[in-house]
């Protein structure tokens, strides 16, 4: 949180599940960054969750809001979920499921989640990492890349340098409108 606040950002905390929900579906954000724990459903990839501060689950199934969905298409955030698990989907009776699948059904900008379980130092190492480069001018897919690389030099057995997925245009650069 001293990371961001240091970045200069408007940060909001949600603690329960509809303070999340109310928040997401009534203002229109360019970053939505979740640090929490996380599961994986394998066989039915939309009831995997995320838990928020309070202990409530979350599930990708849960964001089938309308409200919400404008929110999203409109504003088309980079959502990043630097959750275990949170970057994985499954196959579904009618095709993939998981949350990357449901945000970038949403139409947000860019999405960044995790294939397996990650370590929380590393994994707030690479959030760090990942936020200066893309704010210092690299490329979505250039800031991850340095993201990798910074957590590989800290901690090289630790396969959290390889967790984070990228579903998005990597050579989308962040534009400063002042």
């Amino acid at each position: 949180m001293r990371f961001f606040k240091s970045l200069g950002v408007e940060l909001a905390q949600p603690q329960t599940k509809e303070e999340l929900l109310d928040l997401l579906s009534s203002n229109g954000y360019d970053v939505i960054h979740f640090s929490c724990h996380g599961q994986f459903d394998r066989g039915r990839p939309g009831d995997s969750v995320v838990r928020l501060p309070d202990g409530s689950p979350l599930r990708p199934n849960e964001l089938f809001k309308p409200r919400l969905e404008e929110m999203i298409g409109q504003s088309r955030p980079l959502v990043f979920l630097n959750v275990c698990h949170s970057g994985r989907t499954g196959v579904t009776m009618t095709g993939l499921g998981g949350w990357a699948e449901r945000f970038i059904d949403m139409e947000c900008g860019a999405f960044i989640g995790c294939g397996w379980e990650v370590s929380d130092p590393l994994a707030a190492e690479f959030a760090m990492a990942f936020y200066e480069g893309f704010r210092g001018g690299k490329p979505l897919g250039q800031a991850v890349r340095s993201a990798r690389q910074r957590v590989k030099d800290t901690a090289a057995a630790n396969s959290t340098w390889l967790a984070y997925y990228l579903y998005g245009n990597p050579y989308c650069r962040l534009r400063r409108t002042s």
